[in-house]
């Protein structure tokens, strides 16, 4: 990737994860790792 493309990527990876405080416990981005901000519920 280009480095414009890498810094886009970036920004928006950013607010994807600014996002996250506000997500569902279990629920998973897009990689399928658990969200930050609540623990996923566990069984």
């Amino acid at each position: 990737m280009s480095p414009a493309a890498n810094r886009e990527f970036a920004d928006r990876l950013d607010s994807v994860r600014a996002r996250q405080w506000i997500a569902v416990p279990g629920v998973t981005d897009i990689w399928g790792l658990p969200i930050q901000g609540e623990r996923p519920r566990l069984g």
